[in-house]
């Protein structure tokens, strides 16, 4: 699987992040003043080499326990400072950067979403945290984008997860990085991937098979994001020149990302155990 970086003690160059391999990075932006935080010249160099940057935003480990206004603030901070650096905002992890052991500090995160959904718009709020914090933050739409920690997740991942941080250190360029395994092809990223053009042709005469097999090779080209509008799109076609399509084939679509999900937890699985046994031979 493609892999991004995050780092916070340097800055690798844009060359030395491509000849090692990585196919972008996430950046801390929003707290302005400190060494860790993207500037604008990183910005241009890394976009001109084309390395996308992702955003996150932390001020420490325990910032987000205090609610609505404080992740509202954050997001404020996050704009201006991506303005600044010329990077658009698609989506901005907020770093829950500790382990969340009680229903308290769970609700004390979302609200911190909460406020800066309203500041951004839900559909670019992201939250960065052990498994639980993305099952629950996203589970309950408090968050659209996830990005996991191994740490504090007991081994389990995430099936809601766009990014994967793994444990221990890589040095591109000699920089202190971490490493963080891409799970979803859009993660929030700008700029944004290139869109796959979806072919819609013949999906009107498809039955549920067909178009759950449809459903699973989007999934895998990396647009299932636009595959449910297409589809549907497509199904209203057919159900308004009277064919015999019942209303509820439309209606089945919208539980299209938790099949995906479960389908990536599945590919997960197998890539896991494939991986071991691989390494035991």
């Amino acid at each position: 699987m493609a892999e991004v970086l995050d780092y916070s003690s340097g800055h690798p160059a844009p060359a030395a992040v491509l000849a090692a391999g990585y196919g972008g990075v996430v950046r801390y932006a929003g707290t302005q003043g400190r060494g860790k935080n993207l500037t604008r010249a990183e910005a241009q160099a890394m976009l001109a080499a084309g390395v996308p940057i992702g955003l996150v935003y932390e001020a420490g480990a325990g910032w987000m326990l205090g609610g609505t206004e404080v992740g509202a603030g954050a997001a404020r901070a996050v704009l201006a400072d991506a303005n600044q650096c010329g990077v658009g905002v698609r989506a901005v992890y907020f770093a829950a950067d500790f382990d969340v052991t009680s229903t308290a500090q769970m609700v004390a995160v979302e609200r911190c979403l909460d406020g800066a959904a309203q500041v951004l718009g839900r559909g670019r709020v992201g939250v960065y945290g052990e498994a639980d914090v993305i099952d629950a933050c996203l589970g309950s739409r408090h968050a659209t984008w996830g990005w996991q920690t191994r740490a504090w997740s007991a081994g389990r991942v995430s099936s809601r997860a766009h990014l994967l941080q793994q444990v221990g250190y890589v040095y591109p360029g000699g920089v202190q990085c971490d490493r963080n395994t891409v799970l979803r092809r859009d993660w929030g990223q700008w700029p944004a991937p290139a869109l796959i053009p979806i072919d819609t042709t013949g999906v009107e005469d498809m039955d549920k098979a067909e178009l759950t097999q449809l459903m699973h090779q989007a999934a895998r080209d990396g647009v299932a994001a636009a595959m449910p509008d297409a589809i549907r799109a497509a199904m209203t076609r057919r159900y308004d020149k009277g064919a015999d399509t019942p209303r509820e084939a439309l209606d089945e679509l919208d539980e299209l990302p938790g099949r995906l999900d479960a389908m990536d937890a599945r590919l997960a699985r197998i890539e896991a155990a494939v991986t071991g046994k691989a390494a035991g031979q």
